[in-house]
């Protein structure tokens, strides 16, 4: 009986730890996930910039045919900048993305378009998107250039490409719509342990200059303004640099 002190506080003690340790994971896990993303970002940024060395301008927001339909993502524009030129001579450039065809391809989605969020469940599926709409970069059906952004907003005042809070199929030629008068698309996502109940939003984004940032809040006024590459009266608000 004497011995029951003794082992019932070491229990204690051992449980208490075991719980401290979870919590560092908790807190590991998001700020890790975060820096993958950052990551993932710059990659897809060489991309652009590469396509954009090549071509003169960014990749539209969508391959299209003779009509100007929509066929294929602007992701599979870059796979020849990401070491995947075979997977993009397998797509028919003719075809949608859901043919027949083109769809069997969806499952083989590079590395460069995979968040932390993916699970195994989704593995052709990417949150990585880019903004349409009023002002957006991509809505220019041919291609912006740096310079043209460089003397509207410049380019590290204007967004290529989000992580948007839900995930589409990577092939498929769809943007995050800017219109004005709407409520932004849902972007980013929450993520628990970092600030206590309550978790932490943050929103992963690559600029036109080829850097990296996060927000930690959502605030619409913000993204709104870094969306649009015109220049426009006003102050610009821009978001922190993420360093690490």
């Amino acid at each position: 009986m004497k011995r029951i002190g003794p082992i019932l506080c070491g229990g204690i003690i051992m449980i208490l730890c075991g719980g401290l340790i979870m919590l560092g994971d908790m807190k590991v896990r998001p700020a890790a996930a975060r820096a993958q993303s950052l990551n993932t970002l710059r990659q897809i940024g060489l991309a652009l910039n590469s396509y954009h060395e090549v071509h003169g301008h960014f990749p539209a927001a969508a391959i299209r045919d003779k009509d100007g339909q929509p066929l294929l993502s602007w992701r599979v524009a870059l796979l020849p900048f990401l070491e995947a030129d075979d997977l993009y001579r397998e797509f028919r450039h003719d075809e949608k993305w859901d043919s027949p065809h083109n769809s069997r391809l969806l499952n083989r989605m590079p590395g460069a378009f995979r968040s932390p969020r993916n699970g195994p469940n989704d593995p052709g599926a990417t949150y990585y998107q880019v903004f349409t709409g009023d002002g957006a970069v991509f809505e220019n059906p041919t291609g912006l250039t740096r310079d043209e952004i460089r003397n509207g907003k410049g380019l590290e005042n204007t967004l290529l490409v989000v992580e948007a809070a839900d995930a589409i199929p990577w092939t498929q030629p769809i943007g995050l719509v800017n219109a004005s008068g709407q409520p932004l698309p849902r972007l980013g996502g929450r993520f628990y342990g970092e600030s206590g109940l309550g978790g932490v939003y943050y929103l992963c984004a690559l600029f036109a200059d080829g850097s990296a940032r996060y927000f930690t809040e959502y605030d619409e006024e913000t993204i709104r303004a870094l969306i649009s590459w015109k220049r426009r009266a006003g102050n610009l608000r821009t978001a922190p640099t993420f360093s690490g």
